[in-house]
């Protein structure tokens, strides 16, 4: 059985997947033969590149042939269904507040934004790295497991409802379907107690 969450503080926030990307932004960041983030060089494209979808990474680097950037392009594609972005734009840093190289999550579900900062003499690897996004990437339905349990507690949000689900049952793809729906339509609706609403 798999055990999944709705951050009910959230729900109704009409996501969008990476299925929903533009078309160029899924071949480069979010699929299994993609090689590169996407290059952000500007405001515009790094902020459309961000609410594009429910989960983005970006990797902000002020000098670009540190090692760090080849581990974190490693990454892309190995982490299903979250699309990689990479700046080295002055004016994008800047805009982002950056001020050293910093991997940052942006996350839909409650509009938080997570930084991995990579500081001078800081062993940092891609293993490293890739549990640092898969701990944060949080959703509004979210597989639970021991590694998403730590992004999820340490998160904003503090109701959740429990969904018991049958990976191998026929109903499976469906059920989540419907699960799906009822997070993105009862945002903000469900009470933990009687005329108690949870904003």
């Amino acid at each position: 059985h798999l055990l999944h969450t709705v951050r009910s503080r959230y729900m109704g926030f009409l996501s969008c997947t990476c299925k929903q990307l533009p078309r160029e932004w899924l071949s480069l960041g979010a699929t299994g033969n993609a090689k590169k983030p996407v290059l952000l060089n500007d405001i515009e494209t790094a902020t459309a590149f961000i609410s594009a979808a429910e989960v983005a990474v970006i990797g902000f680097f002020q000098e670009p042939e540190k090692p760090e950037v080849l581990e974190f392009s490693s990454l892309v594609g190995k982490i299903r269904d979250v699309p990689f972005g990479l700046s080295t734009s002055p004016e994008v840093l800047s805009h982002y507040n950056i001020t050293i190289n910093t991997i940052s999550i942006f996350r839909r579900v409650d509009e938080n934004r997570q930084d991995l900062e990579i500081t001078d003499g800081k062993e940092m690897d891609a293993t490293r790295m890739g549990r640092f996004i898969q701990i944060n990437e949080l959703r509004m339905v979210t597989e639970y497991n021991p590694v998403t349990a730590i992004g999820l507690f340490n998160s904003t949000v503090q109701i959740h409802l429990l969904l018991f689900t049958d990976k191998t049952s026929k109903e499976h793809t469906e059920r989540m379907h419907k699960y799906q729906e009822a997070a993105e339509l009862f945002r903000g609706k469900v009470s933990t107690k009687e005329g108690e609403k949870i904003l």
